[in-house]
């Protein structure tokens, strides 16, 4: 159980439920990959919580994506770091929660509860005209922060594009080149904003992008669809053998609990693929054979009992360095804390120095994460601005 001790919180949380946004053209970076599956059995009763980055790619006059101080879209009502503690709270709000899986149509596989969260880290803002626009050589390389602890997430810009969509670094366990990039979170957020339409549609599209590709961060591959997004050919194209099912062996994710493309339509006379679009399997009971995976780009957020363990196998393994109860086994010093670092971690944690006071201000919300003790030396809080120290177990594990 943890302990709270709580000095001014506030802050604003908003959780999606339903978006007309989405679909990637490009999911994961290495899509030649091969699809590696761990059989190791995890410890997915631990709940697990995972620290993330979040970086906004600005153009060099310091416009075209939410900023420190603003929208970017001349409101100061909400601002970067409001939309980041959104997205973080929409992305947990969806790992607490698991639905049935709608393949193969009258299954009977377990839902289990996830027990995977997100911890945001910091949040950082980078005006620079080369780095702006989605798909740039540059940013994972020169911008990402602590990648051997931290899941990067950057957030930028392409014309003439306007769904949220992505595509993850790696699904390797033991890469430390892990990253997402995001493209038009923000102009789809200005359009939102524009139309009056409900602020939860443009959450659930940003926030159901980003969880898709921070769980190919975990481990995770598309089931119906080839890595790069595209869906699995299973049926002939040409005449001679129209709606015979086709079997690509490369077209799977290696669980044995989330079936082919080829499986399922198997059923269905190959008929219909599996991949049936944005909220086409939510719920209606006419949408049979329509996959509603995390995984799958449907909107909707299942997970089998197969994924979950991968996710939990891998950050018990190669991937434990990003977890938030790796990051309170020793102990640590903080002279100064602030923004834009949101989270601070140690076993025994001593904040403020005797030729230096540790000031939180400027409305900063902050966290500070220990195992054993705080100290708080020369240290002040203004009135408009928290911080909130929460006590963690280290891993167990």
């Amino acid at each position: 159980m943890k302990k709270y001790l709580l000095i001014i919180f506030q802050i604003i949380l908003t959780a999606g439920v339903l978006s007309l946004q989405s679909q990637p053209n490009r999911c994961l970076a290495d899509d030649t990959a091969a699809i590696i599956i761990s059989k190791k059995t995890a410890a997915t009763d631990i709940i697990k919580q995972v620290r993330i980055n979040i970086h906004y790619m600005l153009k060099s006059d310091n416009t075209g994506n939410f900023r420190m101080e603003d929208d970017g879209d001349g409101r100061t009502s909400y601002d970067g770091y409001k939309f980041a503690f959104d997205l973080t709270q929409w992305m947990n709000n969806n790992c607490a929660f698991n639905e049935k899986l709608n393949i193969p149509t009258g299954n009977t596989i377990s839902v289990l509860d996830k027990n995977y969260s997100f911890i945001l880290d910091a949040v950082y803002y980078w005006p620079d005209d080369l780095t702006y626009y989605y798909q740039s050589t540059t940013p994972a390389v020169s911008k990402s922060k602590n990648m051997d602890s931290v899941l990067n997430i950057f957030l930028s810009h392409q014309d003439n594009h306007y769904k949220c969509s992505g595509y993850a670094s790696t699904t390797s366990e033991s890469s430390k080149n892990k990253f997402t990039e995001n493209r038009v979170y923000w102009y789809v957020y200005k359009g939102n904003r524009a139309t009056n339409a409900p602020f939860d549609w443009f959450m659930h599209s940003a926030g159901h992008n980003t969880l898709h590709e921070l769980t190919h961060l975990l481990g995770l591959y598309h089931t119906i669809m080839y890595n790069d997004g595209s869906s699995c050919p299973v049926t002939s194209s040409t005449p001679s053998s129209a709606g015979t099912c086709i079997n690509d062996p490369f077209c799977d994710d290696g669980c044995d609990d989330t079936p082919t493309a080829y499986e399922v339509m198997l059923s269905n006379g190959c008929n219909k693929h599996p991949q049936c679009g944005w909220l086409s399997s939510n719920g209606d009971p006419t949408d049979i054979d329509c996959s509603n995976n995390l995984m799958d780009y449907a909107g909707t957020v299942a997970l089998s009992p197969c994924q979950i363990n991968t996710i939990h196998a891998n950050l018990e393994g190669g991937m434990k360095t990003y977890l938030l109860c790796a990051a309170v086994e020793e102990d640590v010093s903080y002279c100064d804390i602030g923004y834009p670092k949101v989270s601070y971690y140690g076993k025994e944690v001593n904040i403020g120095c005797t030729a230096n006071k540790a000031t939180v201000s400027n409305k900063e919300n902050l966290f500070v994460y220990y195992a054993e003790n705080v100290e708080l030396l020369n240290f002040e809080v203004s009135s408009t601005a928290s911080i909130e120290f929460i006590l963690e177990t280290p891993c167990e594990f």
